[in-house]
Parts: structure tokens; sequence; C-alpha cells
């Protein structure tokens, strides 16, 4: 959702926006808006009153309880079918006016979930009552899904372009932005390592800091990877460097290889291994993980805060094998967020 929200405040960049706000009114949307009523009775909706404003609806959430939303506009029904929770997202925030609202009145809140904040704990509550109410289609739809899979990889397959520049297409809208979008006022990454990935947060500990979590994250992958015996690592989706250059400080006689596609975040990154003076210890170089075959270093560690969190099998296979042909008498240690690869 923090995705979302940062393509919100930059919305030149973010395709959902347009697709959620301005649909193209074919047949499909009409159907879906003429539908609306009997799709949210579907789920379990009950229409609780109309007015000049719009039609109130409540679905269960609890025991004896309903969570109430009041539409307002045609465009709410089609989003929530066809995005989820990113179309309930935009729908609310995404206009000058939401298209939808929560009724506070009658919404209930859970003790646990209750702030004494009328609006956002009714929008938990609601985004709750939803998702409970839509768990049978989505079974449906990831079953449809995988069986569309075979053809949809085959297709994927067929027209990719195994070469970074097409990667650098794809990500470039996303990454090859100001840093304002990403640590600016509505930031929502830390200022100090600006990283992407989630923080530690420790049991029994309150809230401080995101640079706080982030620097017991560093702390905790640092020891998880023994950098203290470590001689090189290889660091796959870099952004922009903060892990790779946190890491390095840490351990004076490691040598890291850090990896990004993004112009903007190789250009920052190499700003921040200057400052904190290890750029002759701190690599950063311009490739995808497809072509980690064209390293000339022995990497005895690896690590991805946030790429291989869905990674392909021959992208690891080929880590595992650098990590093992450079160690061949020592488990290799490869990092994969917050686990491990199975050795």
């Amino acid at each position: 959702m923090a995705e979302h929200f940062r393509d919100y405040l930059d919305p030149e960049i973010d395709r959902y926006a347009a697709a959620v706000l301005e649909p193209e009114r074919n047949l499909a949307y009409g159907g879906l808006v003429r539908c609306s009523s009997a799709i949210l009775t579907a789920i379990g909706g009950e229409h609780l009153s109309s007015n000049d404003d719009g039609q109130r609806w409540g679905f269960p959430y609890g025991t004896g309880h309903q969570a109430v939303i009041e539409i307002r506009d045609e465009r709410v029904v089609p989003a929530l079918a066809r995005y989820k929770d990113v179309g309930l997202f935009y729908t609310y925030t995404g206009d000058a006016e939401p298209l939808w609202v929560p009724d506070t009145s009658s919404t209930y809140v859970p003790e646990d979930v209750d702030t004494g904040n009328p609006v956002p704990d009714s929008l938990v509550s609601i985004g709750e009552a939803l998702y409970a109410a839509t768990r049978l289609p989505r079974r449906i739809g990831r079953l449809a899904a995988s069986m569309r899979a075979p053809v949809r990889d085959f297709v994927a397959r067929y027209r990719w372009d195994p070469s970074t520049n097409q990667t650098k297409k794809d990500i470039a809208a996303h990454y090859d932005l100001s840093q304002d979008v990403y640590t600016g006022p509505h930031g929502f990454l830390d200022d100090k390592f600006v990283q992407y990935s989630s923080g530690l947060l420790l049991p029994g500990q309150q809230f401080e800091s995101l640079e706080d979590l982030q620097e017991q994250k560093i702390a905790a992958l640092a020891c998880k990877l023994e950098l203290k015996s470590a001689e090189t690592l290889l660091e796959v989706g870099g952004g922009w460097g903060g892990l790779a250059v946190a890491l390095a400080e840490r351990a004076p006689n490691l040598h890291v290889t850090s990896l990004t596609v993004s112009d903007e975040q190789l250009k920052r990154a190499h700003q921040r291994a200057e400052a904190a003076g290890v750029a002759d210890r701190v690599e950063f170089v311009g490739k995808e993980i497809s072509f980690i075959g064209f390293l000339q270093v022995n990497i005895s560690y690896a690590s991805s805060s946030g790429l291989l969190a869905n990674p392909r099998p021959q992208h690891l296979i080929r880590i595992v094998g650098l990590v093992r042909s450079a160690r061949p008498h020592n488990n290799p240690q490869v990092v994969v967020g917050q686990g491990e690869v199975p050795r």
C-alpha cells in the first residue's frame, strides 16, 4: 500500500489512478455498473438506504456487527471488482472528493482497533470487512490465474527481451524520480538509509523512527551474514546504496558489489559511498540479476533486501553457484530479505 501511496503523490507515474478514476466506458464497465447492487449483495452486502448523496451498504464485521460504507459514485463497484484493495484505496483518496466514505456512526470498531479517531478507525473496519466478504471471489480469481499461468508464462518468455535496457524501461518510471518522492515531506522511507524493505521492530519495542528500525534490521543482517569473516558480498537490488554502505562501514575488510538498474539510484549510491569514505570497497554496477555471470569477483556472501522476494529459480541457482565456487568447502550464506536460501 505504501507504493500506491507514493504513486498517488506523483500521479504522472501511476497507471492505477487513471485506470480506477478514468475507466474506459466500455461494455464490461457498463455491465459492472448495472450489476453493482447484485455484486454487493452477492458478497454479503446489505442495502441499508439511499439518498441524494448515494447508497449506504453494510457488510458483516465481527459477531452481529457491520461496517457501513456510503457509495457516492458509480465507479466504486467496477474499481472494487477489477482492482480490489487498490480500487478501494484510489476511489477513496484519488479524486477531488472521495467516491465513497465510511459511515462512522454505524461502523463497528473493535477495541483493539479503536484509537479514538472515527474516520481512520472506520476505514480499518471497512477494509477488513470487505476483505472477508470477498474471500471466495478472490479464491476463484487465484484459481483462474493459476490455470492461465502456463499460457501467461509462455507468452512472457516469448516476449521477454533479455537485456538490461528492457529492465531499465520497466523500472524507470518507478525509481528514476526525485528523491523527494521517497524521503521528502510526504515521503515514506527513512532519510538515513533510504531502505525500501521493512525495518525490524523488536519484541516489546515502541516505535520511535524509521531510521531506528532500519538500523536494527541492518545490524541483524550483518550478524546473520557473519560479516566479520566475510570477504566479499554481492547485493542484488541495492537501491540507493544504503545497505551496501552501512554493511561496509560495519566490516572494514568487506568488499561489496551491489547491482541496481535504476540510473537515479546508481548515481545516489555512488554519492553515498563517496561521502561515507567506502567507495574503494563498495562497487555499484548498473546491471540486473540475469547478468550476474559477468561479475569478475569471487563472491563469499550474497544478499537481497527486496528484489528476491519472489525470485526466479535460475537466478538463485546462479547466485548460489557463484558463492559455492568461491567457498567450495563451506556452506554458502545467501540472505534473501529476512530469510535464507536453502543450502
